[in-house]
């Protein structure tokens, strides 16, 4: 995929996001939070993540949520 392409894809999932918590993120953080979002294979977007997760996608670090209860589990393991 080139840049590009992933740019329109972060566009188009980002729709679906509350701007108000879109506008607290510069472009490349946007772009972290958007590669954590599509790797983490759920459709929670991520204004409805808790802080942490949020702050993790930053990092690289990938949300996760229990199959059974959804709520999130957290491995701390930032740089």
């Amino acid at each position: 995929m080139t840049g590009m392409e992933k740019l329109r894809k972060a566009v188009a999932a980002f729709n679906n996001c509350n701007e108000s918590f879109l506008d607290k993120f510069d472009p490349l953080e946007l772009l972290s939070i958007y590669e954590a979002w599509v790797k983490c294979g759920w459709d929670i977007t991520p204004d409805d993540w808790e802080d942490q997760q949020v702050t993790n996608a930053l990092f690289g670090i990938v949300p996760q949520w229990d199959n059974e209860t959804e709520k999130p589990i957290y491995v701390d393991n930032r740089p």
